[in-house]
């Protein structure tokens, strides 16, 4: 079918500064306006319509890489470079990390979107490695070192996470680096 179209994004001083592709009303209702806020119609330029997909990525990438992102010295706010993958994204500034994390802090899911993520994933088989890497990632028990200098021993870390009083994720941070200590409490300097 060739009802695909690209699109480009302008500024209020028509300077580019979004290429994407699409169908139907696509480019009125961009899906990600963090990246890419949709600006008033009379900004919106229809570059080429009729496309199949495949030269729609074609043409998408080809304009991408004439205006160039701004994460390689251009003037586009594409992470991508366009075409059928998110292949080539930037990577993600302090500053982009920091709006996830704050946008995504506080989020409750419901019991509906619970059920939903859950029902994707069931009857999908994880590979071996994916298996192997969260094995080695996961140590049953853990040894803290106490404020006063005593060896703790805990069967698990849900149980450290217990003794503490605070979650899960806490001591999962603790034993991968991410926070030096817990309430005073650290890893032994000769933790394997």
């Amino acid at each position: 079918m060739n009802d695909y179209y690209v699109y480009l994004y302008l500024t209020d001083n028509r300077i580019p500064y979004y290429v994407g592709m699409g169908t139907g009303d696509r480019c009125y209702r961009h899906c990600n306006s963090y990246d890419a806020p949709v600006p008033a119609r009379e900004m919106i330029i229809i570059l080429k319509a009729g496309l199949s997909q495949v030269k729609a990525w074609a043409m998408e990438q080809i304009f991408i890489l004439m205006y160039g992102r701004k994460c390689d010295g251009g003037i586009l706010d594409n992470k991508a470079r366009g075409g059928s993958g998110w292949g080539g994204g930037c990577p993600a500034t302090e500053e982009r990390k920091r709006k996830i994390g704050e946008a995504n802090s506080g989020r409750l899911l419901t019991e509906e979107h619970k059920r939903k993520l859950s029902d994707a994933k069931k009857g999908k088989k994880q590979s071996a490695q994916a298996i192997a890497n969260r094995v080695r990632n996961v140590r049953r028990s853990i040894s803290l070192c106490s404020p006063e200098g005593d060896i703790v021993f805990f069967e698990s870390s849900k149980a450290c996470a217990l003794f503490l009083s605070v979650h899960q994720s806490t001591i999962s941070h603790l034993k991968r680096g991410k926070t030096k200590s817990v309430k005073g409490y650290t890893l032994p300097a000769c933790s394997p």
